[in-house]
């Protein structure tokens, strides 16, 4: 027979290692959780990415919906693109193109290297949300 002892000794140390499992199960199941939150946000910011890469070729400007999900310096570059095509007459595009070239290829350029920044931290989820709870996606008037 066991004696009373042993007995106690096993079914505490069954009692602490069921413990240890159970807290960290719990805290495997919090990090699956926030990882797959990152992953949406990940996913979102990428689909904001290829708009506004959508934008700097073929130069669309419909790419200001998917501020939310894009870095504060690549909604500024794309809001001035807005502004700067705000103005085009569309009657003739191509001699608006040329009449502005180099302003914007300026804010394209310029574009390009936000993207090629954000790009470089987009798996920087928890930076990244960090930085948006200053931002203001406020309406701004044209001149």
């Amino acid at each position: 027979m066991v004696s009373v002892p042993v007995f106690l000794a096993g079914l505490v140390l069954g009692l602490v290692a069921a413990l240890i499992k159970g807290h960290y199960d719990v805290r495997a199941r919090q990090r699956a959780f926030v990882n797959d939150y990152y992953k949406v946000i990940v996913s979102k910011r990428l689909e904001a990415y290829e708009c506004l890469n959508a934008l700097v070729g073929p130069v669309k400007v419909a790419v200001l919906d998917k501020a939310m999900w894009l870095s504060d310096e690549a909604f500024e570059k794309a809001r001035e693109l807005n502004k700067a095509l705000f103005y085009c007459d569309y009657d003739d595009p191509p001699a608006f193109g040329k009449e502005r070239y180099e302003e914007i290829a300026a804010i394209r350029a310029g574009m390009e290297r936000v993207i090629a920044e954000d790009l470089l931290e987009l798996h920087d989820v928890r930076k990244f949300l960090g930085k948006k709870r200053d931002t203001d996606f406020g309406f701004s008037p044209f001149p």
